[in-house]
């Protein structure tokens, strides 16, 4: 009788032990699996950043390109822009010239009638 008391707890024992071993193959799969899938999202995101990078690359690129060429063009405006200024100058001072030319023309046909 006492041998089957000293059994007892002993197979208590075993079938909790036999538990928690399942238990803790079961929940080490599960934490294996979780760490696989975060793994892969990992190395999906790293595969994005890096295609952002190079797509960041190329616009940052294509950014200054185009703003020496802006650049060159809106210079080259300003210097079309200060010919035609300085070329309409000399015309209203030509124009300005024959009226006065003229009114002087006029004055002294004036003082000759």
């Amino acid at each position: 009788m006492e041998l089957e008391r000293d059994i007892q707890p002993r197979q208590d024992l075993q079938k909790e032990y036999d538990e928690l071993q399942r238990a803790h193959s079961l929940n080490q799969e599960r934490f294996i699996a979780e760490l696989q899938a975060e793994r892969e999202k990992s190395r999906m995101i790293q595969r994005e950043l890096e295609a952002l990078k190079c797509s960041h690359h190329h616009i940052s690129q294509k950014y200054d390109s185009d703003v020496v060429s802006l650049r060159q063009r809106a210079e080259t405006l300003l210097g079309k822009i200060d010919m035609e200024t300085k070329a309409h100058a000399a015309t209203v001072e030509n124009g300005w010239q024959v009226v006065n030319t003229l009114k002087a023309e006029l004055e002294e046909l004036k003082t000759q009638l």
